[in-house]
């Protein structure tokens, strides 16, 4: 009997030791620089230069695309999405989110092998820039089935250059009404195949939920879909006897994912506009309510419901929080739109914050 109760008090020691090892502490920011402050307004994504290392390029609320130097903080305009507007239309642009149709909005940016710059505008569509002339830009697709495609969000170019997958993050809604996405929670997103050499689009997936952030997995097998307003991230099979169905990656999140990264580890990065909120899920859960909230009640109000906060989470490529980043006083960022990690520090873009937010891996967190 002694021996059967030593047994059990062992076991449970081992099982509570197993589980504080695997418990995921938290890392805090508690340091940061800003660039760009009051001008880069609401950078919502990168992509790094293929020669420079110092530059990265991103997207802003005016409809440009900046091109930033890390190191010096300098920022200069690369590109618009719509170059040939005249001066007086360019100098609304960026006062409010009602010219956006007008000016364009980029939410996702990357480059292909032949150094252009591919481009998710929200509403212009999938754009090619030349990067030797960025005043040069093409339109590659903006409709399916001859209907305007309402949000483009994300965008991954396959190593070949021969493939771009997309995401539309809504049949009903625009990017103006990101809250009203949200909130409705329809399974009406879209991943999208296209074929730069044919012009041919395909549709791949039809019941995202919110379609974001898509990235492509470090082998190249899978790309993975955060679904915003499930809180939800999907696998796309590209490889293999599953290629062209997908399954659930990620179950809940524990919050809003918005865009996602591949890291040099081959893992995700994801950046969360908040943690689940409570509120949020009451009205998506209630058909009665979430109309209500959809007719009468104003954006603003909605997303005041959700507190404000920084959050990052890393995945393996399994699906399994890794590591988890926070800023729970919004001090250095909050509203997480995208995170990317180049040279040991971590660069955090905010489609509502006006900068860009550096955090160095070495100095500037806290492990709680």
């Amino acid at each position: 009997m002694k021996s059967t109760c030593a047994t059990l008090v062992s076991l449970l020691i081992l099982a509570v030791m197993m589980v504080s090892a695997t418990r995921i502490r938290e890392k805090t920011f508690i340091n940061s620089r800003k660039i760009g402050l009051g001008v880069l307004t609401g950078p919502e994504s990168f992509a790094w230069d293929l020669v420079d290392q110092d530059i990265l390029y991103t997207g802003i609320a005016d409809g440009s695309i900046r091109r930033v130097n890390v190191t010096s903080g300098e920022s200069t305009v690369f590109a618009y999405s719509v170059p040939s507007l005249n001066a007086t239309t360019r100098a609304t642009c960026g006062l409010s989110v009602w010219n956006e149709p007008i000016c364009g909005r980029v939410l996702g940016l990357t480059f292909d092998h032949d150094r252009n710059l591919i481009v998710a505008d929200a509403y212009k569509g999938i754009l090619r820039i030349s990067f030797n002339n960025p005043s040069q830009v093409q339109v590659l697709v903006n409709s399916y089935q001859g209907v305007p495609i309402k949000m483009v969000n994300s965008v991954v170019v396959m190593p070949d250059g021969k493939t771009i997958y997309f995401t539309d993050s809504s049949l009903a809604f625009s990017r103006m009404q990101f809250v009203s996405i949200v909130l409705a929670n329809s399974a009406d997103s879209r991943l999208f195949k296209f074929h730069v050499e044919t012009g041919e689009l395909q549709l791949v997936i039809s019941d995202l939920r919110f379609g974001n952030g898509i990235a492509l997995s470090s082998d190249h097998s899978f790309l993975v879909i955060n679904e915003c307003s499930e809180r939800r991230i999907r696998k796309y099979y590209l490889t293999g006897r599953k290629a062209g169905t997908n399954v659930v990656f990620v179950e809940d999140i524990g919050g809003y994912p918005d865009n996602i990264k591949t890291d040099e580890d081959g893992n995700f990065l994801v950046g969360l506009y908040a943690e689940t909120n409570a509120d949020v899920t009451a009205v998506q859960s209630s058909i009665n309510i979430k109309n209500i909230f959809l007719k009468h009640v104003p954006p603003l109000t909605a997303l005041n419901m959700v507190p404000v906060m920084g959050l990052v989470k890393k995945l393996d490529r399994h699906g399994r929080v890794i590591s988890v980043y926070v800023d729970r006083t919004s001090t250095f960022v909050s509203q997480v739109s995208e995170a990317d990690v180049h040279e040991g520090k971590m660069y955090l873009g905010s489609v509502l914050l006006p900068w860009l937010t550096v955090v160095d891996l070495s100095t500037d967190l806290q492990l709680n």
